[in-house]
């Protein structure tokens, strides 16, 4: 499915206790930093990553500056974690703490590799 908007889409909308990009009749884009409540859940929003293969990726072809937290955002993030007492159901995240990853690879047990991301 590929989405753009038009002049007259307001494609932000409120729900689940903030804001959401409505994508389609029944598909949401949820917002980095953002703390959503479903079912009684709460849940923290940490989008995005750091590529550590940028040297091998070409910018806006492979890789975009995007990718990463604008400092805004992760301002925001932090007011919000805040805001919620920082306490949370559920984290939803595009790259899980390197001592998790370290349990499935260990390349990242080891500090001195992680100096080199």
């Amino acid at each position: 499915m590929l989405y753009i908007t038009g002049d007259t889409h307001n494609t932000e909308v409120q729900m689940f206790g903030s804001t959401v990009l409505k994508v389609g009749e029944n598909i949401f884009y949820l917002k980095r930093g953002e703390v959503y409540i479903m079912d009684e859940k709460k849940i923290l929003v940490l989008g995005g990553a750091r590529s550590d293969d940028m040297a091998y990726r070409k910018i806006h072809e492979s890789w975009w500056p995007e990718e990463e937290w604008a400092e805004e955002e992760k301002q925001n993030c932090l007011k919000n974690i805040q805001n919620h007492g920082c306490q949370f159901d559920y984290v939803l995240s595009h790259t899980g703490p390197s001592s998790g990853i370290a349990l499935a690879d260990p390349f990242y047990e080891n500090p001195e590799n992680l100096n080199m991301l």
